[in-house]
C-alpha cells in the first residue's frame, strides 16, 4: 500500500496520525511507547503507541518505527 508522506531528515521521530494509522493499518497491533515526546515549546505529546512499518523511497527500503 502506498501512503504519500513528507520526508524530513532532521526529525528525531517519525509521526503518523492516529486517524491515518487506523484508516490504513487498523488491523496492526501497536507497541508500547517508551519515549516521552515534547514540542519545541516543551508541551508533551501524548502517544497512543508505536508501530514498525516498511518504508521505501526510490531504491531504498527500510523498516521504520512510527509514533502515533
Amino acid at each position: 500500500m502506498q501512503v504519500p508522506m513528507e520526508l524530513y531528515t532532521g526529525s528525531a521521530v517519525t509521526l503518523i496520525s492516529n486517524k491515518d494509522f487506523r484508516k490504513r493499518f487498523g488491523n496492526m497491533k501497536l507497541n508500547y511507547a517508551h519515549s516521552l515526546l515534547k514540542t519545541y515549546s516543551g508541551d508533551v505529546i501524548e502517544q497512543q503507541g508505536t508501530v514498525m512499518l516498511h518504508v521505501s523511497y526510490m531504491d531504498i527500503r527500510e523498516h521504520c518505527d512510527f509514533a502515533l
